[in-house]
């Protein structure tokens, strides 16, 4: 059984979730979640709520699970996603985030291939706002990627970093250890064995070759290829 004491959520309740929101559709899915569209019965605002299955949450993954909300209850920028309440049941777990409608950078550049300059430096340079945050932190993100940044609303060039789940606290000219993130915006030094927030400053510049360019800097026909090309670059 996961225990989780209430210090670690902005918010926590013991009540079930649907006496206070409507859950709808599924919008996401993960490896051990689904992240559901719900409605707030008082206030009308609409949430997207990750939901975990206890029965499904090995010890290493419960660990690192409360490593993640134990960061995510620390940040406030206006550029990172919020954890803004949870909900417990014997069988479930709900993370109640606030509801980003405009879609992934990812889903973007799927559909327009390349975005111009001037919205590819406002996105760059709020991406980088927020890491710039985290770092003062002592906070190393590990996965800047097109698919976790997200738009606030389709009609506005907001964006906000989400999943932190490979998220790691560094101490001051300390090194963090084991592969994390994507192959395409894995930094060299992180391949190596060795790495600190560096290694979020690459994958940006990584993510800002392809929006660009429509094309990554380093590719291949696997994710062995590219880390090769990685390497070699």
């Amino acid at each position: 059984m996961i225990t989780l004491n209430p210090k670690e959520f902005y918010l926590k309740h013991k009540s079930n979730i649907k006496d206070h929101f409507e859950l709808h559709e599924t919008i996401g899915e993960g490896a051990l979640s689904r992240v559901r569209r719900a409605t707030h019965k008082g206030s009308k605002n609409i949430r997207a709520v990750k939901v975990v299955r206890k029965e499904d949450l090995e010890f290493g993954e419960r660990r690192k699970l409360l490593e993640e909300i134990e960061l995510l209850k620390e940040l406030d920028h206006p550029n990172i996603g919020q954890v803004i309440e949870m909900f417990e049941d014997k069988k479930k777990i709900y993370f109640v985030n606030e509801m980003m409608q405009g879609g992934s950078l990812l889903e973007r550049l799927t559909r327009e291939q390349v975005i111009s300059e001037e919205v590819t430096a406002r996105i760059i340079r709020q991406i980088l706002s927020a890491l710039t945050y985290l770092h003062s932190q002592g906070i190393v993100h590990g996965d800047i990627k097109p698919s976790n940044v997200h738009f606030h609303t389709v009609e506005d060039d907001i964006v906000k970093i989400i999943d932190f789940g490979s998220s790691r606290r560094v101490a001051q000219d300390e090194l963090l250890h084991g592969v994390y993130g994507t192959s395409y915006y894995v930094a060299p030094e992180t391949l190596e064995g060795g790495y600190d927030h560096s290694a979020d400053v690459w994958a940006t510049g990584v993510l800002l070759y392809i929006l660009l360019s429509g094309n990554p800097p380093f590719d291949g026909s696997s994710g062995r290829d590219v880390i090769k090309a990685v390497k070699a670059g």
